[in-house]
Parts: structure tokens; C-alpha cells; sequence
């Protein structure tokens, strides 16, 4: 009766809570005092079970001397077997009947609930604390949900998914971030893929519905906008998503006098990660003169990641001749924190006719050991991305000259007479040679 007794209070109570936890609770400390007082009932059931099943399997007294702590006259022989009982410990043998018991109640109430406990260690925490009110928790769990490395994403889209209509412009901008990054890690994910590195099929299945479900709704938040929420969490996730309709709302925003520098500049990053030539190059161009240096840098950043630059790669696009003549045409008069970032993406660049003006860099920087900070592009989920190397503004000189000194006669004559000028300090000097004498050395295996 204690038995049957139990267990249907154990029923009467983990089918509410895994249903109430699932569906309706918003507080994870309230969870986890249903969670365990769950446990205690369990326990308790299987203790009382257990007592059921030694009943059965020991001799007769075995419970009332054992559990109930009967006293036993040995002077009376119709007591022999309460005394058999009482004088053999059955402690290991009756625990491992209630482990064994307690097992079974767990594996009946993980199909009976539908695998509560697998869903909750995945999911609970996270779903009962977006379903709460504590905007600082929210926003926290948003974007730790982007860490995940398995196909819990997969959930954790949809529950980022239904903070899109919260009415806290906070949860909805950290929402769209974290879709954002879900996004991100998917279409890189899937170029790893596309190379023969092994992945799983919900990666596909993944982004394939922010597509076709999300993309949407941040496009109309591009159209519309929502008070409140950032802009450059928009403008990110869309980035992420690689969409091509995004680009009438950033030229428009690129156009605008209302749009911010901070927009700017995450419309810049945007354009660095979609790596569109047809689109971002001529919207960057038209910054490289801008009276802002940070949007300045940012945008010689951009157009090195949108020629592949980000892989560490040179390009085998054909960069654009308009760019490269505004950048060629500017680099002698642009400000020295501009030229050190320019100088990192002529390197990459690699245009023939820049010997002239690299040249007069190389004479007129003052003093002549000027050295360029290193800087670095911020990101909010990825560590910094390098901007430009910190280093002598002379020796970033002639590592730009080195890559366009292969057959250029320009550069060579250049070299080969600043290489004996005692004006130059002997370290630029043997680095010069170094460089002819690499020239030298492909063209005799030509």
C-alpha cells in the first residue's frame, strides 16, 4: 500500500512539474526547488519500495527486526528465525535493491515525462530565464547561448527567435547580437564543411531557417526600425546573415547626415565580413577621404577583408583602379596614423605604379625613426582583428616596396642605391639587400 501509495504521488508530482517547468515557470531557482523536491519524493518512494521488495526476498522478520527495530527474546525457540534475521547484515544487499529500484523510477518517469531531465540540463535554465522578468539575466543568457558548440543552437535560435517580440528594447537588441552570431558561426561552419571538414547536418538545417524565418523580420526592422534598439546589432546580424538586400539600407544609411558615427562604423565592419567587391568597395571608397580618421582606418581595414585579406592571403581579385588611385593619389598627404594603416594594405595590395609615392614616405618622415602604433578592429563575439602592425614607418615602407620589387625596375634601381647610403640606418640597409638579393635569386630560377 506504501508502495502503490508513492508512486502514484510521485506520478502527482513529476508530471505537473516537467509540464509547469517546460511551458511556464520564469524563475530557475524556483525550478530547481520542484527539481528537488522531486528527488526527495523519488528517493523516498524507492525507499519504501525497496523495503517492499526485501520484505519479499529475506526470510521472515527480516523488516520487523531490521527496519523496525523489534525487540527478539532469543529464549524462546518460535523466535529462532527473528534472531536468524536480526544477526545477518543484508545493509549492502538491501541498498543495492533500493539503487536498482530508484533506477527504474527515474527511467520510468524519463519516458513518462518525455526526457525532463536531458531537456532541462540543455535547456531549462535558459528557457525559464527568458521567460522572467530580470532584463540584466536575459540579456546575459542571450549571449552565452552563442558559445554552444553542439546542435543545442538549434533550440537556442528558436528561444532567441521569441525574444524578437519582447517589449524591452534591450532583450531585442541582445537578441538580434546573439541571432547574429548563431548566423555568423553557421556560414562559417558550412564553408569548413564545403573544405571537407566534418559537421553535422542541423548546421545546414540551422541556417537555413534564420533564413527563411529570421531574415525576414530583421529586414523589416531595417525598413521600419524600433525604438530603442541598436542599430548596430541590426546591421550585424545581417552582415552575418549575408544578405544582399541589407545593402539598400546601409547606402541609404551611408547617405544619410542623421546616421552615426557608430553606425558608420558598423556599417564598415558589415561590409569587411560580406566580402561583396560589387557593393562594399565603392561605398568604402567614398570614405577613404573622410574627415574622420577612425572612419578613415576602418575603411582601408574594410577593403583589405573584402579582397580576402582576413584568411592572411594575397588577392587574386583585381582590385579596383579607383580605389587605388584615390589611396595611391592621397597616400603623400594623408595624415601619418592614416598612412601606417594605408601602408598595411598596400602590402596586400600591391600596385606597381606606388614606387614614387613610397619613396618620398620613405625621405620625408620625421623624425626617421617614426614608428606606427599597432591597432586593432574590436569585435563583440571574436577577439581583435589586426588592423595594422606596430613598427618603424620606414621598415612598413619597405615591406610594401618588397612587394612590388619583383620585376619592377623602378623599385630595384631605388633600392640598390639607397642600399649603400650611409644616411640610412644599417638595419633598412641590409634588409634592402636581402631583398635584391631575393629578386635576384627567382630570377635566375626563372
Amino acid at each position: 500500500m506504501g508502495t502503490l501509495a508513492g508512486l502514484t504521488g510521485l506520478a502527482g508530482v513529476a508530471y505537473p512539474v516537467a509540464n509547469y517547468v517546460r511551458s511556464s515557470s520564469s524563475s530557475p531557482t524556483f525550478d530547481l526547488l520542484l527539481i528537488t523536491a522531486w528527488m526527495f519524493v523519488a528517493l523516498f518512494v524507492g525507499y519504501v519500495s525497496a523495503l517492499l521488495v526485501g520484505d519479499l526476498l529475506f526470510p521472515a522478520g527480516w523488516r520487523e527486526v531490521s527496519i523496525l527495530g523489534r525487540q527478539v527474546d532469543v529464549t524462546n525457540d518460535d523466535h529462532a528465525h527473528l534472531v536468524d534475521a536480526a544477526t545477518r547484515d543484508r545493509t549492502f544487499a538491501f541498498s543495492s535493491i533500493w539503487v536498482v529500484v530508484v533506477l527504474i523510477i527515474v527511467s520510468s518517469t524519463y519516458f513518462a515525462t518525455n526526457n525532463f531531465f536531458g531537456w532541462y540540463a540543455r535547456y531549462g535554465y535558459a528557457s525559464s530565464t527568458l521567460r522572467g522578468e530580470n532584463t540584466e539575466r536575459k540579456v546575459i543568457i542571450l549571449e552565452e547561448m552563442t558559445r554552444a558548440l553542439d546542435d543545442r543552437l538549434v533550440t537556442y535560435a528558436q528561444l532567441m527567435t521569441e525574444q524578437l517580440d519582447s517589449s524591452d528594447p534591450l532583450v531585442v537588441t541582445q537578441a538580434i547580437w546573439s541571432l547574429g552570431e548563431v548566423s555568423r558561426r553557421m556560414v562559417r561552419s558550412i564553408q569548413m564543411m564545403n573544405q571537407g571538414k566534418k559537421g553535422g547536418q542541423w548546421v545546414n538545417g540551422l541556417y537555413e531557417s534564420l533564413q527563411r524565418e529570421v531574415l525576414p523580420r530583421f529586414l523589416k526592422l531595417q525598413a521600419t526600425g524600433v525604438q530603442g534598439v541598436r542599430s548596430e546589432a541590426l546591421i550585424y546580424a545581417l552582415a552575418s546573415l549575408k544578405s544582399e538586400d541589407a545593402f539598400t539600407g546601409f547606402k541609404a544609411k551611408f547617405k544619410s547626415k542623421d546616421t552615426t558615427k557608430v553606425e558608420l562604423l558598423a556599417i564598415i565592419k558589415a561590409l569587411a565580413f560580406m566580402r561583396d567587391q560589387g557593393n562594399g568597395v565603392p561605398m568604402l571608397r567614398s570614405k577613404i577621404l573622410d574627415e574622420d580618421d577612425e572612419i578613415v582606418r576602418m575603411s582601408l581595414w574594410a577593403l583589405g577583408e573584402i579582397y580576402g585579406f582576413g584568411s592572411g592571403d594575397y588577392s587574386e581579385d583585381t582590385v579596383d583602379t579607383g580605389t587605388l588611385d584615390i589611396l595611391i593619389r592621397s597616400l603623400p598627404t594623408m595624415a601619418f596614423n592614416r598612412q601606417c594603416v594605408a601602408l598595411d594594405l598596400l602590402q596586400r595590395l600591391r600596385p606597381g605604379h606606388v614606387g614614387p609615392q613610397l619613396f618620398k614616405l620613405f625621405d620625408s618622415v620625421e623624425p626617421s625613426d617614426k614608428s606606427c602604433e599597432r591597432r586593432e578592429v574590436k569585435l563583440k563575439f571574436q577577439a581583435p582583428e589586426l588592423m595594422s602592425k606596430g613598427e618603424e614607418f620606414r621598415q612598413k615602407v619597405l615591406k610594401t616596396l618588397a612587394t612590388i620589387a619583383d620585376g619592377n625596375h623602378e623599385v630595384i634601381v631605388w633600392m640598390r642605391r639607397r642600399s649603400k647610403d650611409s644616411t640610412v640606418a644599417s638595419g633598412l640597409r641590409a634588409d634592402m639587400e636581402h631583398i635584391l638579393q631575393v629578386v635576384n635569386e627567382r630570377r635566375a630560377a626563372q
